[in-house]
């Protein structure tokens, strides 16, 4: 990334607003759950319309979720995929009177399509995930949360310490109050945290922008990502790109919007375990979870390396061990789901029918 003051590319980014203003959209129904779920996961696939639609939407319905949204979306689904597309996300999320000098609505729109079309990568979270569920990493838990923060600050800094371990250090000098945590103790906010990311020889326009985002968020992703890309320095990477068909969709929501967060996708899980006898000994949480992994490799473009590739591989094993699945198990459940894909996405159709079209509310 070029080095730019947080100004010019808050200059940079209207400029490009007022050159290529974006359309009016029609409204897509559907209630602040559903929306923010049709434009992440379109936003993963990059399914433009539908991503811009659904935030257009989700702006007029609840602008606060809107935001608090796009700003973990960053981190979690594009991270070093696009760190410029992040970086823009940051800014303008962090910039109320900017927005609405642009047009708030505007600026948002130009942030689904960049995020949209970003290369996608989800470090920050396979990280968060591997912190708090990798069963490799209780002992070093106990001892991270009982060291002192100068001991904290130092692993953070560490490039040659283990990427999930300077991670949790820095979560922990952010402190579990504030980004809480379900298995590690309750810690405050450390002055450490701070200096110590900007300490890195990482750029400080990306540093700072983080910096920026954190306050807004309840995760420590955008605290992760300096930590990544020193570590990504000495990393060779690759782009892949991928033809995805286009979705099927119910009044402009796609059926891939029904997840295990919403009440739709819960009663699209419990209609097909009650009809498929080999899902009955699996839970709600295990399906969803089979289903999440399923689905989300189904990206439009997105970095891959022999590290980026064991580091995906821990966090979905650290969610899978987690949810009570041994390895062997959630192969079966996957095999089973892929076998009766088809009834799930008739049984999410009819659902989404009902909900949007006959006016049934979940």
């Amino acid at each position: 990334m070029l080095e730019r003051t947080h100004e010019e590319i808050l200059t940079q980014i209207a400029s490009q607003i007022q050159s290529y203003p974006i359309g009016e959209l029609s409204p897509v129904p559907g209630d602040k759950w559903l929306l923010s779920s049709s434009m992440q996961k379109a936003i993963r696939r990059g399914d433009l319309q539908i991503a811009t639609s659904a935030a257009a939407s989700l702006w007029r319905q609840d602008r606060n979720t809107l935001f608090r949204r796009l700003i973990t979306i960053a981190p979690e689904d594009v991270a070093i995929g696009d760190i410029e597309a992040v970086i823009q996300t940051f800014l303008a999320l962090t910039s109320p009177e900017w927005r609405r000098q642009v047009g708030e609505l505007q600026v948002i729109l130009y942030l689904v399509t960049a995020l949209s079309n970003a290369c996608k990568n989800r470090l920050p979270e396979e990280i968060y995930t591997q912190i708090e569920r990798s069963p490799s990493l209780v002992k070093t838990k106990e001892k991270m949360a009982k060291a002192n923060d100068q001991t904290l600050a130092k692993a953070m800094k560490d490039k040659r310490l283990d990427l999930n371990k300077r991670c949790m250090a820095s979560w922990l000098l952010w402190g579990t109050s504030k980004y809480p945590s379900d298995f590690m103790p309750k810690r405050s906010f450390s002055r450490s945290a701070e200096s110590s990311l900007l300490a890195l020889p990482v750029s400080s326009i990306i540093t700072k922008a983080c910096l920026r985002a954190l306050p807004k968020t309840q995760w420590p992703l955008a605290g992760f990502l300096p930590l990544i890309i020193h570590r990504m320095q000495s990393e060779t990477v690759e782009t892949i790109e991928g033809s995805i068909q286009p979705p099927i969709t119910v009044e402009g929501v796609p059926l891939y919007a029904l997840d295990t967060f919403t009440r739709g996708g819960q009663a699209a899980f419990r209609e097909l375990r009650s009809g498929v006898k080999e899902l009955q000994e699996f839970t709600l949480k295990q399906i969803g979870l089979a289903v999440f992994y399923l689905e989300g490799r189904t990206l439009n473009k997105y970095l891959t390396s022999p590290f980026l590739n064991e580091m995906q591989k821990g966090g979905e094993y650290a969610d899978i061990v987690s949810s009570g699945l041994c390895h062997a198990r959630y192969i079966g459940l996957k095999e089973v789901l892929t076998e009766h894909w088809p009834r799930l996405q008739e049984i999410r159709e009819r659902i989404l029918k009902r909900t949007l079209v006959g006016g049934d509310q979940w």
